[in-house]
């Protein structure tokens, strides 16, 4: 059975002291989404092999998905933001009594 070390030393060349570190570095905080957790994974150029340092599994496996590209991933960003549904601004009508505007949402 393979332990921690051993395959943090084979996959990235790190030792867990390595590993334990970086974590400390990054206040135990995923580098991209900075959400706090204990089971930081490491993440590494497929092609060089180097660490970046450590993720939480969603961003990470997002990295894997877009393939490491910054531009597939800056085209995913884009087409959030411009399909991004804006909520409609409130319509303002006269009430019956008093004369003041009251809000009512447009139904979607």
């Amino acid at each position: 059975m393979a332990t921690k070390e051993g395959n943090l030393k084979h996959r990235y060349g790190i030792t867990l002291v390595d590993y334990n570190d970086m974590r400390s570095k990054q206040n135990y905080q995923c580098k991209i989404c900075c959400i706090e957790t204990s089971d930081l994974v490491v993440d590494h150029c497929h092609n060089s092999g180097d660490v970046r340092g450590l993720l939480c599994a969603n961003c990470n496996a997002g990295l894997g998905f877009f393939q490491d590209s910054p531009e597939r991933m800056e085209k995913a960003a884009q087409y959030l933001v411009e399909t991004k549904k804006k909520k409609a601004p409130p319509v303002l009508s006269p009430t019956i009594s008093g004369g003041h505007a009251k809000n009512k949402s447009r139904a979607a």
